[in-house]
């Protein structure tokens, strides 16, 4: 069976001149896969793009919870003057 070793051995063995082409082949090659995995990889939404979910301010979710009725006015209030506080 011919199998992947065989194969980079064959190629290592070509020449051009004093050239090996199977070692320049096998370097192009190892560079080629290389610069499509950092392609895919700056494509990938999982590294650089941003995520789906909104980042919100502590604010925002603040006025959220008070008007889902999820806190009172006076927890809200004083949720309010902490964050203020705390910038």
């Amino acid at each position: 069976m011919f199998g992947l070793s065989d194969l980079l051995t064959w190629l290592a063995g070509l020449k051009c001149g004093k050239v090996k082409l199977g070692t320049s082949l096998v370097w192009l090659i190892a560079i080629v896969v290389i610069a499509y995995l950092i392609y895919r990889l700056i494509k990938s939404e999982k590294i650089l793009a941003p995520s789906k979910v909104s980042i919100r301010s502590a604010e925002e979710i603040l006025n959220e919870r008070y008007s889902k009725g999820e806190l009172t006015r006076e927890q809200y209030l004083q949720m309010k003057e902490d964050l203020k506080r705390s910038v």
